[in-house]
């Protein structure tokens, strides 16, 4: 086992091997975080004490409080105690002998909750080490509890994939995932329009035709605020022009209650986020991109890491992308539980290795963003819709929606319903629909 020594040391560069890096290595490794860990991990990158002491502290994940070998988290989120009213919480507490908060005597076992796993559609859920488990019941919950008492580990999660539903309008978001289709594979998601609209850029558009058609579009940001998707990349364009780098950033941190086709996302189509992701970094002139992803999806870091290393053996990441003048890379980098993360100032923070702290605006991340350099940051929906709108046409996004709110939207239905799952539709539907 690696002593904190070997951890301070590991080379840094750009957004790993900073504090918070190093302190998730060590948390990981031995289950806290010690004194003598603070004051040699601030030695070795020249930060004060109270800066590493600061983030140690800070992140659901981190802590100086020592953890069980395995870490049970139960989520207490919305969607999971509409189905249950918190009740998988002593549940869990009598299967494991061990009270929220609490490690077991031995060192073995912890239990701590956690707010939204991304199993809305399938709750009550726990995590145990990586693996999600939901429709958890009282007896569920007992045969887990007396598996990890016994030292058989996590047993391998049985959830229920949703439904992805497309109603009264084509396919944007949901093109592959609601035909079935293996989207995580290359060559499949290629056949089924995979980096259709990165290649049609390349070879006939300039970085400001991308922009156009993004403006023509009127795609807004699917966050929440609705802001002008081409608004945001201008202004970076802009700035990046007299900035040595500038980067682009996808949030995937977003970790609203009952939102959950993120997690599906970057789980069963993840060269959806890398296309858009690619897009936006062509259309303002970076060369380099991060994935922040909740660490409340365990699944979701290694499913997009996995096809960005297909795709760069593809010469679709990396230098000079299919023979064109653009280079570009990304780096896939998972949070430590902080639901403040997605928000956009307080993400490019925890990117930097410090406390995800909100920052006042102006200036925005598209003027000084990551490290100070412009940065465009979008979520996952937002760089998902990209690609459709270059490969078919701004004009045929723009004709579906109502007013000002052009294109499509994703639902996810989640709670006391009858069909719950993910829906795609126009804006413009109504309740009664």
């Amino acid at each position: 086992m690696p002593n904190t020594d070997d951890i301070a040391s590991r080379s840094s560069t750009t957004v790993t091997g900073n504090v918070l890096d190093r302190l998730k290595a060590i948390m990981h490794e031995r289950r806290e975080i010690s004194a003598d860990d603070v004051r040699i991990i601030a030695r070795t990158l020249h930060e004060p004490e109270a800066t590493v002491y600061g983030v140690a502290t800070y992140y659901g994940d981190l802590g100086t409080q020592r953890r069980g070998r395995t870490r049970v988290k139960v989520c207490k989120g919305t969607a999971c105690f509409a189905a249950c009213a918190d009740a998988s919480v002593g549940w869990m507490e009598d299967a494991l002998g061990v009270k929220v908060g609490a490690t077991s005597a031995d060192g073995a076992l912890s239990l701590e909750t956690v707010y939204c796993l991304g199993l809305c559609h399938a709750g009550p859920s726990i995590a145990i080490e990586g693996e999600v488990h939901g429709a958890l019941t009282a007896e569920r919950a007992r045969a887990l509890g007396e598996a990890l008492r016994n030292g058989v580990g996590p047993m391998a999660a049985t959830t229920p994939t949703p439904a992805f539903r497309v109603h009264a309008c084509p396919p944007i978001v949901l093109e592959r995932l609601s035909q079935n289709v293996d989207a995580t594979n290359l060559d499949v998601a290629r056949a089924h329009g995979a980096f259709d609209g990165l290649l049609k850029a390349l070879r006939s558009m300039s970085a400001d035709d991308v922009l156009a058609a993004v403006e023509q579009s009127q795609l807004r940001g699917r966050g929440g605020a609705g802001f002008p998707t081409v608004t945001k990349w201008r202004m970076t364009a802009q700035h990046a022009r007299a900035a040595a780098e500038s980067f682009v950033v996808c949030n995937a941190d977003e970790g609203d209650p009952g939102s959950y086709i993120d997690k599906h996302l970057m789980e069963r189509d993840p060269f959806a986020v890398i296309e858009g992701m690619l897009l936006a970094g062509y259309a303002i002139g970076a060369t380099h991109g991060y994935i922040y992803v909740r660490s409340e999806y365990p699944r979701s870091a290694p499913a997009l890491r996995h096809a960005v290393a297909e795709a760069r053996a593809a010469g679709l990441i990396g230098e000079r992308i299919q023979g064109s003048a653009f280079s570009f890379d990304i780096d896939v980098i998972e949070g430590a539980g902080a639901y403040v993360c997605g928000e956009e100032t307080a993400l490019l923070r925890s990117l930097e290795g410090l406390r995800g702290m909100v920052s006042a605006r102006p200036p925005y991340p598209a003027v000084k963003g990551l490290f100070g350099k412009p940065t465009v940051v979008n979520n996952v929906i937002s760089l998902a819709t990209v690609p459709a709108i270059l490969a078919n046409g701004a004009a045929a996004y723009a004709a579906l929606g109502v007013g000002r709110s052009r294109g499509t939207q994703v639902f996810q239905l989640a709670g006391n319903i009858a069909r719950g799952g993910i829906v795609e539709t126009a804006f413009g539907i109504t309740l009664g629909e």
